[in-house]
């Protein structure tokens, strides 16, 4: 749960930017936080 404590305060920090955590195993995560299979992730 700490690193979705740490995704919250940097959502905070820049309004606007989309904030994602990348993880191989979202499904724990993806209930708190925006996550995404780090391989999916394109920019």
């Amino acid at each position: 749960m700490i690193i979705c404590a740490q995704w919250k305060l940097i959502q905070e920090e820049y309004p606007g930017q989309y904030v994602v955590i990348a993880t191989t195993n979202r499904k724990h995560l993806e209930r708190f936080a925006d996550a995404e299979i780090w391989q999916d992730i394109r920019f």
